[in-house]
């Protein structure tokens, strides 16, 4: 139960005045046009589905020091503090991982694929697996040196070469740019200097070759990392393992990176990136990719598609398939960035969403996207109509649920007019009513 005093304009001997049930924030009326159940603000309380309010659970600080971009899965904890990437153990220990550099403006985004979880900022890659921090995707090696040595099968013919490192857990890099040498009449083979790799998880170096006067690569030697060089004195028709990564590489640095049915989705300015099916750490970076008008903001995946929101706009990438996903217009303002959440979309907006929903802020209110029965790509504005946000540049969201209550919380990083209502540290604030103090 909530006290407040009553207008003395109504009443001047009016003593306090019980109020059992709230309906929330209204910051879109003046405060004298509310009902008595409607809050100006609402500060350090949670007000339950009933309309009830107590007062908010207190936190107590585990870690001190500047911490930032923090990811947990329920079994895993990383997060950034003093610029370092971190590991939380369950005793809150906190383990340096070696990787250092990371400043606040550039938060990490995280995503699990397969126990493995991968990592950028949009300015770095990376991946934790087995407790240790190791690279997402490999670089392309530069085409090895080529030259004829004699003694071999090859005659008065086009070869042409390229290389790839393997890393030790069978993972290929992409093939780089591609060298040739013209073979004359006679009897050749090819001896070919190697670069080595700088990443340590390298291991094996595959130089691949197209047969005489071909076009298509397959496998001609592999090598351990560390040998300078490799040889082929074959005709040709002993080729038989294909390369199927020409043309990748590494997926690229990104402010953002989701997992969606079978490719990892990047965003990075203007441009959504997406890997190759089933192959997290490789894309054509000539091929898949969607432009966007303006810098994307947010990528929410949910059954049959992804919600993109970006400066200008937000759409609904219809499709299990990104790269043939149909691209349908939602709203003309876009998400704020880091505050999507996910939840069962029963809890949400009356129940009415029928898979697990995604929930964003956004300039103009909380957003929620999800299907509803056999409609897909369904958004709702959640609370534009009473409450009047605020624009930031970065924020943070979550969804809970917490003695009874089903919140989505999210946190803005701003410094606009502080009289427009945000979803704060626990959706809390001073409560007001027609300009007097409502305490609890």
């Amino acid at each position: 139960m909530v006290d407040a005093w009553q207008d003395r304009s109504e009443d001047p001997n009016a003593q306090t005045v019980p109020f059992k049930n709230f309906l929330g924030l209204n910051n879109r009326l003046p405060p004298e046009r509310l009902t008595p159940q409607e809050l100006v603000q609402a500060i350090n309380v949670d007000i339950d589905d009933s309309g009830g309010a107590r007062s908010r659970q207190g936190f107590t600080s585990v870690l001190s020091g500047r911490c930032h971009s923090i990811w947990a899965d329920g079994n895993t904890c990383l997060f950034v503090q003093n610029e370092q990437l971190m590991q939380l153990l369950p005793d809150f220990t906190p383990v340096a991982l070696g990787l250092m550099g990371l400043d606040e403006l550039h938060p990490l985004s995280y995503v699990m694929v397969n126990g493995t979880v991968y990592f950028t900022n949009g300015v770095i890659t990376g991946a934790f697996q087995n407790g240790a921090v190791r690279s997402w995707g490999l670089t392309q090696p530069p085409p090895p040196q080529a030259e004829l040595i004699t003694g071999g099968a090859l005659s008065a013919c086009s070869i042409g070469y390229t290389a790839t490192y393997l890393r030790s857990d069978g993972q290929e890099s992409g093939a780089g740019n591609i060298g040739a040498i013209q073979v004359p009449a006679g009897s050749y083979g090819l001896q070919w200097t190697i670069q080595q790799p700088i990443d340590p998880d390298v291991t094996q170096i595959r130089v691949y070759m197209t047969g005489p006067n071909g076009s298509e690569f397959f496998l001609a030697a592999q090598v351990p990392v560390g040998t300078k060089t490799a040889v082929y004195t074959g005709d040709g028709s002993d080729l038989s393992v294909p390369m199927w990564t020409q043309f990748m590489g590494a997926p690229p640095a990104g402010s953002q990176a989701v997992i969606f049915n079978s490719r990892i989705l990047i965003a990075q300015g203007q441009l959504l990136w997406y890997t190759e099916p089933f192959s997290f750490e490789l894309m054509d970076q000539g091929e898949n990719f969607l432009w966007f008008s303006s810098n994307i903001t947010m990528v929410a995946p949910v059954a049959e598609g992804v919600f993109v929101a970006t400066e200008t706009e937000t759409v609904f990438l219809e499709g299990m398939d990104i790269a043939k996903a149909t691209r349908l217009p939602k709203t003309s303002y876009g998400a704020i960035p880091g505050t999507l959440a996910y939840t069962d979309g029963s809890l949400v907006g009356g129940g009415q969403f029928t898979s697990t929903v995604a929930m964003w802020a956004t300039p103009q209110g909380i957003c929620a996207g999800g299907n509803e029965g056999f409609i897909k790509g369904v958004m709702r504005n959640l609370t534009q109509a009473k409450v009047a946000m605020t624009d930031a540049p970065q924020g943070a969201g979550l969804f809970r649920q917490s003695n009874g209550i089903n919140q989505y919380l999210s946190m803005l990083n701003t410094n606009q007019d502080s009289q427009n209502a945000f979803m704060g540290d626990d959706v809390s604030a001073t409560v007001i009513r027609n300009g007097q103090i409502v305490s609890t």
